[in-house]
């Protein structure tokens, strides 16, 4: 399943995105909401040297994420509801796949700039 935003298509949603980008950091925005989940696990896979069942189980984790988060998008609620929500969420998310890797590709993660 792939989504991409579309400023036309949903104007609450462009608006939503739009506050993001500006209230958490560019790279976490770049990588997980530009990415679809298949993109998401090939960068990791080729960063990581993840094994084919940690790939199928964080597939898993950030299409649960992704989709969480497309309604948190939706749901109207106000700014700063909506970014705690989004935050909320990414933590799990980090959380889930950090419960998946290796000590040696935690570090590895931890060196390109990304958080476990």
């Amino acid at each position: 399943m792939k989504v991409r935003a579309s400023p036309t298509a949903d104007p609450p949603l462009f608006t939503a995105l739009v506050f993001l980008l500006t209230s958490i950091n560019e790279s976490v925005f770049e990588h997980c909401i530009r990415l679809t989940p298949e993109e998401e696990i090939e960068r990791l896979k080729e960063l990581l040297s993840l094994t084919d069942e940690q790939a199928a189980k964080a597939l898993k984790i950030y299409g649960n994420w992704q989709d969480k988060m497309w309604k948190v998008f939706r749901s109207g609620e106000e700014r700063e509801k909506t970014r705690e929500a989004t935050m909320a969420i990414l933590r799990d998310a980090d959380k889930q796949i950090g419960s998946l890797l290796t000590a040696d590709q935690k570090r590895r993660l931890i060196d390109a700039g990304m958080s476990v």
